[in-house]
């Protein structure tokens, strides 16, 4: 049974739950999820990708549920189901492009439509996506902007740099890190030595004396990304 189905379910025993107009809605996408023939299809994994990504990936950023994961409500996975999940039998393009979603305040509107936005911007396979706030005022669109970007915040720390700082140090104790005849970047690699704190995370340490320095190699550790625009003029100043 898929969401759609199930919440399907749901108002047919709690009446009172939605509108007329909604429940017929509903009922017919129900009933569409499970046709064979026609144009579109439902696609259960398609439609179950953009959920599986919000619960697996996103974040709350405010009040009580502060960096807890997002766990859907039935309403909002029956209607990302719908919205992703019809799709044409040849070409594969989603039946709907435009959806309107209409709750009262504190339903989870903007963090489910925050969700959708980043999962539409990195996991929807298009190329260079571009997504768009809108609203007629700026501070409103904001919202949902900011939830996105909070809700998927890289938080740097001991256990995040515990793998990173795994590797390097196989890499030292190997001798394969290539410094590229740089001085400064070769002083600080041999004075980190690595450690195992009391909660199992490995950490950099400095080898000797309290006035050697390591903050190259924690520099490296904490880049999440590194972009290098030119760099042959890079390599001349190495």
């Amino acid at each position: 049974m898929n969401a759609i189905q199930e919440y399907c379910g749901y108002i047919d025993n709690n009446p009172a739950a939605v509108p007329a107009r909604i429940r017929k809605i509903y009922t017919q996408l129900a009933a569409d999820s499970v046709k064979a023939d026609g144009d579109f299809v439902f696609d259960a994994k398609r439609a179950n990708k953009p959920i599986a990504f919000i619960e697996k990936f996103c974040k709350h950023s405010k009040g009580e549920w502060a960096g807890q994961s997002v766990k859907l409500e039935l309403f909002q996975k029956a209607f990302i189901s719908a919205l992703f999940g019809f799709v044409h039998r040849d070409t594969g393009l989603r039946k709907y492009r435009e959806a309107f979603f209409m709750v009262g305040r504190k339903n989870g509107k903007s963090t489910m439509l925050a969700g959708l936005a980043l999962y539409m911007m990195i996991a929807d396979n298009e190329a260079g996506a571009e997504v768009y706030s809108t609203a007629t005022k700026k501070d409103q669109a904001k919202i949902i902007f900011d939830e996105t970007v909070n809700m998927e915040r890289v938080i740097q720390g001991a256990k995040t740099l515990s793998l990173p700082m795994q590797k390097l140090g196989a890499d030292l104790q190997a001798k394969r890190v290539c410094y590229n005849n740089n001085p400064i970047l070769k002083w600080c690699l041999t004075n980190t030595g690595i450690q195992t704190d009391r909660n199992g995370n490995i950490v950099p340490i400095k080898n000797q004396s309290s006035k050697q320095r390591i903050d190259g190699t924690s520099s490296l550790l904490d880049a999440y990304v590194i972009l290098m625009d030119k760099y042959n003029e890079f390599r001349g100043a190495l």
